[in-house]
């Protein structure tokens, strides 16, 4: 997953916080959103810019993930 073409769509965004095991209100606290509701937001719409740019950096970098206490779910 990578940011660089411009964003994530709803899907990539749905998959990252399939892959931490979170709920909408989890995923939302890691990233700084006020809320599951504006998580379920990016899910819906995608996500650009920062956003994204965090994201995928929660996906592709094992040193973020430990910076931020998580872990990608297994299988």
């Amino acid at each position: 997953m990578s940011a660089s073409k411009t964003g994530l769509t709803g899907d990539e965004v749905k998959a990252a916080r399939a892959a931490f095991s979170l709920t909408a209100d989890g995923m939302a606290a890691v990233v700084g959103l006020s809320d599951g509701a504006a998580w379920r937001k990016w899910e819906r719409n995608g996500v650009k810019g920062p956003g994204a740019v965090l994201l995928s950096s929660l996906i592709d970098s094992p040193a973020v993930r430990r910076h931020f206490g998580l872990s990608v779910k297994a299988g």
